[in-house]
């Protein structure tokens, strides 16, 4: 809200004028912050993002740390197998072949924004996958 707030005022509208604005769309539901982040937490998540860099982002839409946080949670037990996905998604089936290989998905994995540990569990899981000959 406080992005829209901005946009509004420098067009030259007084604070007040804005103010007004503002509540009139929360009041119709038109501007709801808490739908915007789940919103905006699903689509990433079907992108590929994982959680540091969705919470990054959203923290740059002058969200809070508990308003991200709460977005985040229902992905909780979701994030590795979303990292795996992504994965696999980019890399193919089976566990990278070599150090230099895994070194290069960790990256990847990275800056779409998982954890480290994350990373570890995905690519352990790819070897385990890989070792039994199936998937998900």
């Amino acid at each position: 809200m406080s992005e829209l707030r901005r946009k509004i005022a420098n067009k030259g509208y007084s604070s007040d004028e804005v103010a007004g604005v503002l509540e009139e769309l929360v009041t119709e539901r038109l501007l709801d912050d808490g739908r915007f982040g789940e919103v905006y937490v699903r689509s990433h998540v079907a992108r590929g993002a994982g959680p540091v860099r969705i919470g990054h982002e959203l923290a740059g839409h002058d969200m809070s740390r508990s308003q991200v946080e709460a977005f985040l949670a229902p992905f909780d037990e979701q994030w590795t197998r979303l990292a795996a996905r992504a994965r696999r998604k980019r890399f193919g089936t089976g566990a990278p072949a070599n150090a230099k290989e895994r070194a290069r998905q960790s990256r990847f994995l990275h800056q779409r924004g998982f954890t480290g540990e994350q990373i570890r569990r995905a690519l352990t899981l790819e070897d385990e996958h890989a070792e039994r000959g199936d998937l998900d």
